[in-house]
């Protein structure tokens, strides 16, 4: 081989690593470009994600702490009932004690004015 073949060669070959060089740098772009683009989009996804799982929690949260004052509020609301029915029946009995005070006050009176009665009887017979 010549020297000027030899020099040929060596620049065919120098042309070819260039083009070898450049095809690697563009497939090397390339591929950088598609990783910075797919961990945008998993980014991206993640983050949406996350915004509404937060969002849900919240939500939740606000739901879950509208069903507590409810709560709180039922149990305001039945404890007063209890009390006002201690004291219907408190009332209760106390009507009851004196409605049967007062019939057996009636009772009583209904038997005294008998017995005044029976004993003008008996006195009638002791005057015959």
């Amino acid at each position: 081989m010549t020297e000027k073949q030899s020099v040929a060669l060596e620049g065919l070959l120098n042309r070819r690593c260039d083009k070898l060089q450049t095809a690697l740098d563009d497939f090397v772009a390339q591929d950088l470009d598609q990783d910075r683009a797919l961990r945008g989009h998993i980014d991206s996804v993640v983050k949406a994600s996350a915004e509404k799982l937060i969002k849900d929690s919240t939500q939740a949260n606000n739901e879950m702490a509208k069903l507590v004052k409810a709560n709180a509020e039922t149990s305001a609301t039945l404890e007063k009932l209890a009390k006002e029915n201690a004291t219907l029946k408190s009332e209760t009995a106390e009507i009851k004690a004196l409605l049967l005070k007062q019939f057996k006050g009636v009772e009583e009176e209904s038997k005294e004015a008998e017995e005044p009665g029976q004993e003008e009887a008996p006195a009638a017979d002791e005057n015959d």
